[in-house]
């Protein structure tokens, strides 16, 4: 009956040890995890602000051509102010010089 206890306890002391090795090999992996995890974690906030600032040069790059086209319809309208403004001079010169 004592041998038989020994082997038992014997046994549940083997079992106990197999146990405490798979949760430390667990925690391990588990920690591991965490490492991975928020590694990821990290990159993909990472991810997230170069995500945004790569659309604020967007939006950025959008409003410098905005601008860039309004200056040009501002120099074609200067333009041809300039025409209009050239043309009465021509046509009161001419008037003038009919009048005298």
């Amino acid at each position: 009956m004592k041998i038989c206890i020994k082997k038992l306890l014997n046994q549940y002391k083997e079992s106990l040890e197999k146990d405490k090795e798979n949760l430390s090999k667990l925690k391990n992996e588990k920690n591991n995890l965490d490492k991975l995890y928020q590694e990821i974690e990290n990159k993909y906030k990472y991810f997230l602000y170069i995500q945004g600032k790569i659309k604020d040069k967007v939006n950025l790059l959008d409003i410098e051509n905005e601008k860039i086209r309004i200056e040009k319809e501002i120099n074609e309208i200067n333009y041809k102010v300039n025409q209009i403004n050239e043309y009465k001079i021509i046509k009161d010169t001419i008037r003038l010089y009919k009048e005298k």
